[in-house]
């Protein structure tokens, strides 16, 4: 099994794409949110579709030192499962520049 590199919690880190495989019924919504919920981004939703795994990816461009991935949907009777997920994630500094 291949391992991971770990990306240090101490780092700034570049969230570029969130992928996975979903069904479901409803418009998802993919959300990041940077530490203590501060800061955000959100994806357009995506259209589930009940009968197939759907290859979703979503672009994110956004850089905080802690990331947080949010999936929801819009309406209460909406559902979705998913049977992977990948995030891509790469240190891009040590710290917070001085400035």
């Amino acid at each position: 099994m291949p391992k991971s590199k770990t990306v240090n919690s101490a780092h700034i880190n570049h969230l570029g794409l969130v992928r996975g495989t979903f069904i479901g019924d409803g418009s998802l919504s993919v959300t990041a949110f940077s530490q203590n919920n501060k800061r955000f981004y959100e994806s357009a939703s995506v259209t589930l579709e009940e009968d197939t795994d759907k290859l979703i990816e979503t672009l994110s461009n956004f850089q905080n030192q802690k990331i947080q991935v949010d999936f929801g949907l819009e309406e209460i009777d909406e559902w979705f499962s998913f049977g992977d997920v990948i995030v891509f994630v790469k240190p891009i500094y040590s710290g917070y520049p001085l400035g």
